[in-house]
């Protein structure tokens, strides 16, 4: 577990992360209601829908919208 922790240090996301972007908060929560239907549909377990939703949010700060 001190290994995950030291890596996910490296995956931190700006509070402020949607502003960098075309992506409205009301878009990003949409997408994250879906990502819980989806979830909770197939019964997947809670990790996964974290990890997944970390991801969505690591890819618009990375990649953005612009």
């Amino acid at each position: 577990y001190q290994n995950m922790k030291a890596e996910e240090d490296g995956f931190l996301i700006n509070q402020d992360f949607l502003l960098e972007t075309e992506i409205e908060e009301r878009h990003r929560r949409r997408l994250v209601e879906w990502l819980s239907e989806v979830h909770n549909k197939f019964r997947l377990l809670p990790e996964t829908f974290f990890v997944t939703c970390k991801l969505v949010d690591l890819a618009i700060q990375k990649l953005g919208v612009k």
